[in-house]
């Protein structure tokens, strides 16, 4: 005799007040089909703890989040209706993925909502990171997914490094929609950094002189705790879908991912 398993859409199953909890929603099940899938993180799988901070697991492998940094400055509120990760103010603070989720190539999808005060800020330098990537030690390595608000060169723009805080960077406009779908792809064999936003066909790509060296135990981090003024800011980020290797350079990978898009797009409202 088999054993099933049986899921139920929109079905939460119960559990003890502190227990943290795995949700599937059918978002997550269009990106439970990709192989390449390595971690997700959820802002509405999260709790807030009463003394400030958060904790979850991932929902892929279990393991627990590790909130990085002024760990109590690390908060949950809503975005247009939507859970979301954010600070309750500007602090060197973030929220590490499991030891070993940052491998040398990568493909992130993530929801985020940037904030007016980050589209105005008056330095360049201030600019919200919503995907880092650092060694065992907490050195940063990688500026995965970035904004840079109006007095950025060129302003207002979401933008990509690949495999370094360093340039060439690729970068796409800021759309007008409230959150935003970020696809970012690295391929660390052809050094090419690809970034789309809210649509999964076209991509703008610039190529990397270095290599992206995470090294043993490395891990991506929601933010970045290294540095106070440039981690998550006043910005959120709501869904963070994590692939091993570059997905966009398998054809069927590609367009499952299409369909990952298109899914959360219609989760999020976004038009």
């Amino acid at each position: 005799m088999f054993d099933q398993i049986i899921v139920l859409s929109s079905v939460t199953a119960a559990a003890g007040a502190s227990a943290e909890r795995i949700d599937m929603t059918d978002t997550n099940l269009v990106a439970a089909k990709i192989s390449e899938l390595k971690h997700v993180v959820s802002a509405r799988s999260l709790i807030a703890l009463p003394d400030g901070g958060v904790s979850g697991r991932c929902q892929v492998t279990g393991l627990p989040l590790v909130p990085k940094g002024l760990v109590t400055a690390l908060a949950i509120s809503e975005v247009a209706g939507k859970k979301a990760l954010g600070l309750s103010s500007v602090q060197a603070a973030g929220l590490g993925l499991p030891a070993g989720s940052a491998t040398a190539s990568y493909t992130a999808v993530l929801l985020v909502s940037v904030a007016a005060a980050d589209v105005t800020s008056g330095s360049p330098s201030a600019s919200p990171i919503f995907l880092s990537s650092m060694t065992a030690a907490d050195a940063l390595v990688a500026s995965a997914a970035q904004y840079y608000g109006t007095s950025g060169t060129p302003p207002n723009i979401f933008a990509a490094r690949g495999s370094n805080a360093a340039s060439p960077f690729v970068s796409v406009p800021k759309p007008e929609t409230t959150w935003a779908v970020l696809v970012v792809d690295y391929n660390d064999t052809t050094r090419v950094v690809s970034l789309a936003v809210n649509q999964p066909d076209t991509f703008a790509t610039a190529t990397k002189t270095a290599a992206h060296l995470p090294g043993a135990g490395g891990y991506f981090e929601i933010g970045a705790h290294v540095n106070a003024t440039a981690s998550l800011r006043a910005s959120k980020v709501g869904d963070l879908y994590l692939f091993e290797g570059s997905p966009l350079s398998n054809l069927l990978a590609r367009t499952q991912i299409s369909d990952l898009v298109a899914a959360l797009k219609a989760e999020y409202s976004i038009v």
